[in-house]
């Protein structure tokens, strides 16, 4: 739950972004995440700012295509979980989490190509 002052922001952010020709909802995500302490889910996003997960999803990916947020896979969260002394399980979510960045990046270059295809 955001306090007062905290949601305050994420408002004003929203219309301030909203004033710039963007979705409202695209402000606030961006407000959210600007003072968010950690990496949020979808499904936090979606309840902190009292929109559907879709709204969030849309919003985020185009926060995402220039450049203002980025995703974060739970990887991470098991790295630090770990911590940094050499184990298997560290080693597991390593690769784990190089994986699922080598396969964004792959992703991200299909649909550039599948775009160019569509014109």
């Amino acid at each position: 739950m955001l306090n007062p002052d905290t949601l305050q922001f994420v408002e004003r952010m929203g219309l301030a972004i909203e004033r710039l020709g963007l979705p409202r909802t695209f402000g606030r995500l961006f407000g959210l995440l600007m003072v968010a302490d950690r990496p949020l889910s979808l499904d936090e996003v979606a309840e902190q700012l009292h929109v559907s997960k879709a709204s969030v999803s849309t919003n985020a990916r185009s926060a995402e295509d220039i450049g203002l947020a980025r995703r974060v896979g739970v990887s991470a969260e098991g790295l630090e979980a770990v911590g940094e002394v050499p184990s298997p399980a560290r080693d597991r979510l390593t690769e784990m989490l190089d994986f699922y960045l080598f396969m964004g990046e792959q992703i991200e270059e299909l649909l550039e190509r599948w775009r160019e295809v569509k014109g």
